[in-house]
């Protein structure tokens, strides 16, 4: 067996992440052409580097010859790229990932959330003697780059901030109608640390302290009804562009108690050339993340929907983090459970019980605040066939408010939908059908004001 060490490199970024990509090796062919039938693989998560040192993966590769490496991220294509093994020696191979517009943008640009335009101020011009075909497809381009050029015009100014308050529990889901009176407005937010460029604006709010986590975590533990938080740290953000209105739903009790390296942070970047998937006519879209070493990786794969993977790199960070330890920390970090719980939820092997259901139950039962832990255990007695305990749970959630995660919106319409719950899909329907699903938290946007 050869050794083949990977390293796969996010330029300018800080720190790492322990399973930040998947992975996939594949032996093609022999030194001398002849293909292998069937093709050996290896797949494995692997660690994605900023700045510092670079632990590499290890594969076992079992034989000289012809090679593909296949580099899974959470957005975007794979990337990939072959090589041919001519001695027996150790290799070793770094994969070097986009560099990000901005050094501050280097976790966004790996999460495939920073793209940077390509915009033309000039038309293409086929030959006068080229095909019909050359023509079309010259029309075509030529109105892609009037489309982004309308755009790039609308981006508008800088986004005002303002905290918001919301009713809390069941009425959370009624605070865009215009009759109930539920969403009051605070005041202006200042959300801290402001980058921007003609693409993008980026903000980097201070974390919360000692006290002030506790007093969160104390008040999730409450029974629903609202949930601000501490004054400084408002749950409820909204980003408000020329009237274009984002509500986001901001993590601030993250990490909880759990141990911090000090390259933590919560970002929020609002992108001004790219549409909301809700308003696909107009330009501007808030998107919000946490920069996190051990769960980051794990977060954007659950929230673009790529669940193979989050099997495979779920695996790889119970190594360091056990599910046990995620789920039964509910208490010092209820919001890493949830993402624990619904990586396993997603990773299942069967409808069979698991030795962690129970800790799905403790971590809906603990946290009566937390409308994620009951909209999860729902769905996963959903699984199990325990139709009367997961509608129970269903509407439990959907009793203690919105949801942090973008992801559990969706679970709770699905769940209903399974259960054939019309009244309850009802009164979610205004609120999940404007939450940007491929967010890791709840994004809505708002109704334009008459």
């Amino acid at each position: 067996m050869i050794e083949f060490n990977l390293v796969v490199t996010q330029p300018h970024a800080d720190g790492a992440l322990i399973a930040g990509a998947v992975a996939e090796v594949v032996y093609l062919a022999k030194s001398d052409g002849t293909p292998i039938r069937p093709s050996w693989r290896q797949t494995r998560p692997v660690a994605v580097f900023g700045y510092g040192p670079k632990e590499p993966t290890h594969f076992e590769l079992p034989d000289l010859g012809y090679y593909s490496v296949t580099l899974r991220l959470p957005r975007g294509k794979d990337i990939q790229q072959d090589l041919k093994v001519e001695t027996a020696d150790s290799q070793d191979h770094e994969i070097i990932l986009p560099v990000s517009p901005h050094e501050y943008l280097s976790w966004q640009q790996y999460a495939g959330r920073v793209k940077a335009p390509t915009l033309r101020n000039e038309p293409i011009r086929a030959p006068e003697m080229a095909s019909v075909a050359a023509k079309s497809v010259a029309r075509a381009m030529n109105a892609v780059i009037v489309r982004d050029l309308d755009f790039f015009d609308r981006r508008g100014e800088t986004p005002a901030t303002k905290a918001v308050h919301l009713s809390g529990g069941v009425n959370e889901w009624r605070c865009i109608d215009p009759d109930a009176a539920t969403l009051s407005n605070l005041g202006d937010y200042d959300l801290g640390y402001l980058a921007s460029d003609e693409f993008y604006y980026y903000w980097n709010p201070a974390l919360p302290g000692h006290g002030q986590m506790d007093e969160m975590l104390n008040r999730i533990a409450q029974p629903a009804s609202s949930f601000d938080g501490p004054a400084m740290f408002p749950r409820w953000i909204v980003i408000d562009r020329d009237g274009q209105q984002d509500l986001i739903s901001i993590p601030w009790m993250w990490w909880g108690y759990s141990e911090q390296t000090g390259q933590e942070k919560i970002q929020i970047l609002y992108d001004r050339l790219t549409a909301s998937p809700m308003t696909p006519d107009a330009p501007g879209r808030t998107q919000i993340s946490v920069v996190d070493q051990h769960w980051s990786g794990l977060l954007e794969f659950v929230s673009s929907g790529r669940l193979l993977e989050v099997a495979q790199l779920a695996t790889e960070i119970f190594k360091h983090e056990p599910p046990e330890q995620a789920l039964w920390g509910k208490r010092k970090s209820p919001l890493i459970a949830t993402l624990g719980g619904l990586a396993l939820v997603a990773a299942s092997p069967d409808r069979g019980e698991q030795h962690w259901d129970s800790w799905l139950h403790n971590l809906a039962e603990w946290n009566p605040g937390l409308p994620d832990g009951a909209v999860l255990l729902g769905y996963r007695l959903l699984q199990l066939g325990q139709y009367d305990e997961a509608r129970h749970w269903l509407h439990e959630g959907l009793r203690r408010g919105i949801p942090w995660f973008s992801l559990v919106v969706r679970i709770l319409r699905l769940g209903l939908a399974q259960l054939e719950d019309d009244e309850g899909l009802a009164h979610i329907a205004r609120i999940s059908a404007r939450v940007d699903s491929d967010q890791a938290f709840t994004v809505i946007r708002l109704p334009e004001s008459e």
